[in-house]
Order: structure tokens, then C-alpha cells, then sequence
């Protein structure tokens, strides 16, 4: 390779600004929850479960009351 051939590689210029990542900015630390009232949850979830069971106990006889009816109008 003759010397008059050879071409040495281009500068080397410098990426852009926008070229480089964005820096993550830690997050701030959870602040405290409040403490929690046991005995009003544990009565919210009593009278929930009550109204729940009554729904399902009111779904139960009208089901039972259609089937009555029905078996008879068309058990004949």
C-alpha cells in the first residue's frame, strides 16, 4: 500500500444534544396512609354481606316461584 493511498478515517464530531438519553429523575418517597378504622370496615362488610345474602335469598324464591308456575302451566 503506497503512502500516497492511504486515507486516514474522518474527524470524529461530537453526537448531538438531543442525541443522548433522558435522565430519570428518582421518585419522590410514598408519603403515610392514614390509619385505618378496623371496626367501621369490619361493619361495612357486615352489612354488605347482609344485603348481598338478602338479594340472593329474594333471587332464590322468585326463581323457585317461576319454576311453580311454570312446572304447572305446562306439567299438564
Amino acid at each position: 500500500m503506497d503512502e500516497q493511498d492511504y486515507r486516514p478515517p474522518p474527524p470524529i464530531e461530537a453526537p448531538p444534544e438531543w442525541w443522548r438519553p433522558a435522565q430519570v429523575v428518582p421518585p419522590v418517597p410514598p408519603r403515610e396512609l392514614p390509619d385505618s378504622d378496623h371496626s367501621a370496615i369490619d361493619a361495612a362488610e357486615y352489612r354488605a354481606r347482609v344485603v348481598t345474602l338478602l338479594v340472593f335469598t329474594a333471587a332464590l324464591i322468585a326463581l323457585a316461584v317461576l319454576l311453580i308456575v311454570l312446572h304447572g302451566r305446562f306439567g299438564h
